[in-house]
């Protein structure tokens, strides 16, 4: 097992290894759990760079040197949809169409779009133990999905990685209009799901901003999924921080 935190009260840090899971003033047992996708059970981050060569091969433009500039463009898009001011899909090919003006390529956005869209469903893979985990999980739990994304590159992707089955909902912000941390979304999903009483559902993902914020906000215990042991600059606290999946198996556990 990896490094674990208990409740930080209010102290964004690491916990050194080998420090165990404290369940302080929880009585309840958790009986439905919400997880992220992207950068949580899925690895975005080499879907990302091989649906971008594959944009850019669309379009006949040498994609060597210009993944950092697409990157910065694509996170930033995405923390406006966070922040509310545009919506998922508005990053499809907005995305593109600042590479191209910034960089001055010669090729169509549009296409560059279409190629990524498609990349970004054929390419990436569950992170290692990640079905296995939740095929523990699933006997004893109600699970549900809640990602922010453009529709048909999320559903292409749950498709593919046959995890549907695991999920008794999934919630795609584009959807529905709303994007994590807005409460709507977290509305939707409980109300989704039979709207279990908040203390006995828990939210995990990456995103301190997204999923941690949103379902603090909301009432929800929270577990921050922190596979790089990062230390937070942020005054945002959740009830738990693992450093792998398979600590969730434990976390849970009556």
């Amino acid at each position: 097992m990896g490094s674990v935190s208990s409740e930080l009260a209010g102290q964004n840090v690491s916990m050194p290894e080998g420090h165990t899971i404290h369940r302080a003033a929880r009585s309840q047992n958790y009986t439905h759990i919400l997880f992220d996708l992207d950068h949580t059970l899925f690895d975005t981050e080499a879907s990302l760079k091989l649906a971008f060569t594959d944009a850019m091969a669309r379009v006949g433009v040498d994609p060597t040197g210009h993944y950092p500039t697409f990157q910065t463009i694509n996170s930033r898009l995405w923390k406006q949809v966070e922040a509310g001011t545009i919506t998922p899909d508005a990053v499809h090919t907005r995305r593109f169409e600042e590479l191209t003006e910034l960089l001055h390529l010669d090729g169509d956005p549009a296409a560059m779009a279409e190629g990524f869209a498609g990349g970004m469903q054929a390419h990436g893979e569950l992170y290692p133990g990640t079905f296995e985990t939740l095929e523990l999980l699933k006997p004893t739990l109600t699970m549900a999905l809640i990602t922010n994304g453009i529709s048909h590159i999320q559903r292409g992707r749950i498709e593919r990685l046959e995890i549907a089955h695991f999920f008794e909902s999934i919630t795609v912000s584009s959807e529905i209009g709303w994007a994590k941390p807005d409460p709507e979304i977290f509305r939707a999903t409980l109300d989704s799901i039979g709207n279990p009483p908040l203390e006995s559902v828990l939210m995990v993902g990456d995103s301190l901003s997204a999923d941690i914020t949103g379902g603090n906000s909301f009432g929800l215990h929270t577990c921050w999924y922190n596979p790089n042991q990062l230390v937070s600059s942020v005054q945002i606290s959740p009830t738990y921080v693992v450093s792998s999946l398979s600590e969730i198996v434990d976390l849970v556990a009556p």
